[in-house]
Order: structure tokens, then C-alpha cells, then sequence
């Protein structure tokens, strides 16, 4: 109540103002309820509440509550991460303007990127040569049929070798899952 001389605010009262939500110094995300509670000492009246971000009018959940509790709700996904300051403006019947202490908040709507997703693998087969993977092949076909999935290696030294094939999964809408081997090719 700057501007108004102490005598007349003997006479007229004033108002005592807090945001009493978010507290300062608190780390918010989301959305935000922002809180003020007004006192009144003597015959004044509140008309309406407003709240600043940083010093501007109305960018709180439109600004303004008319009825108490005073609040606004404060989608903080719209203000940049970092440190802001709250403050409460109680208008009175008269037109007398009163502010809370300023209450200073950290935004943080930082959010870990999600896991990558899972792969589901469903009739693949992984040969492998001498106990390494080698090749990933998929066998899965929508319709019915011989199916066929060409697999070379080469630069083998002379001399025994175990190929190995792993079948892995089963797509859903298979009857069923499994791997037949009709020849193989060893070149010289």
C-alpha cells in the first residue's frame, strides 16, 4: 500500500497477502497450483487476486481468482525450465493494490527419454558357425507356402565346422514355429 499515507490506512485497514503454494525454493513440474491467502485488517474487501510470472500479468492460468481460496492452475509445461518468481496482487473494494513477497520456484519438466521400445523377434533363425553368430535370417511368411532363406558363409579353414541354427519366437498368428533343413552345400 505504497502511495497511501499511514493515516489512512489506520482508517481504511489493509490487506496481508501470501502465496502459501507452491513453496519457495520448491522444484514443480506439470501442472501447478498456484495459492495466495489473503488477510484482511479492518473494513477492507478483496475483490480479486491476481498473480504475476516474472513480473507479467495473466500468465498463470489467466491471472486472476475472484473468490477465495485465491488460486490458479499454472501448466508450467508453457514457461521455460529454470528459476522463476511468483508474486500475489490483492485488489481491494477501494482499489488498493497490495503484493505478496515474491516466491521463487524452479520448473523442471526435463523428462528422461522413454527405454527403447523391446524388439519382439518372431521366426528368426541365427546361424552360427563354430559358435558365432554369422547371420540373422527372418523365415516368418503371412501365407502358407515353402519358404526359403539362403544362407552362405565362406573362408572357413579345411577341417570340421558345427553350424548351428536357433529358432527364435513365434509370430502370433503362425500355427507354428519351426525350421526344416533340406540341403546343404559344402564347396570345396
Amino acid at each position: 500500500m505504497a502511495c497511501v499515507p499511514a493515516a489512512v490506512r489506520a482508517q481504511v485497514g489493509s490487506l496481508v497477502v501470501n502465496i502459501t503454494s507452491p513453496a519457495s525454493g520448491s522444484t514443480i513440474s506439470g501442472t501447478a497450483t498456484v495459492t495466495a491467502d489473503v488477510t484482511i485488517v479492518g473494513g477492507l474487501v478483496v475483490n480479486n487476486v491476481r498473480f504475476q510470472l516474472d513480473g507479467v500479468n495473466g500468465n498463470i492460468g489467466g491471472g486472476t481468482d475472484n473468490t477465495p481460496p485465491y488460486s490458479v492452475s499454472w501448466d508450467t509445461t508453457t514457461t521455460t525450465n529454470g528459476s522463476h518468481t511468483l508474486v500475489a496482487l490483492a485488489r481491494s473494494n477501494l482499489g488498493l493494490m497490495v503484493a505478496s513477497d515474491p516466491v521463487t520456484v524452479t520448473v523442471n519438466n526435463n523428462t528422461a527419454p522413454p527405454p527403447p521400445p523391446q524388439s519382439t523377434r518372431f521366426e528368426e533363425i541365427d546361424p552360427s558357425v563354430d559358435g558365432t553368430v554369422v547371420e540373422t535370417l527372418d523365415t516368418y511368411s503371412p501365407t502358407e507356402g515353402p519358404q526359403h532363406a539362403d544362407f552362405f558363409t565362406s573362408g572357413l579353414p579345411r577341417g570340421p565346422h558345427t553350424l548351428t541354427i536357433e529358432v527364435i519366437g513365434k509370430n502370433p498368428v503362425s500355427s507354428d514355429a519351426w525350421i526344416l533343413i533340406d540341403a546343404y552345400d559344402v564347396i570345396p
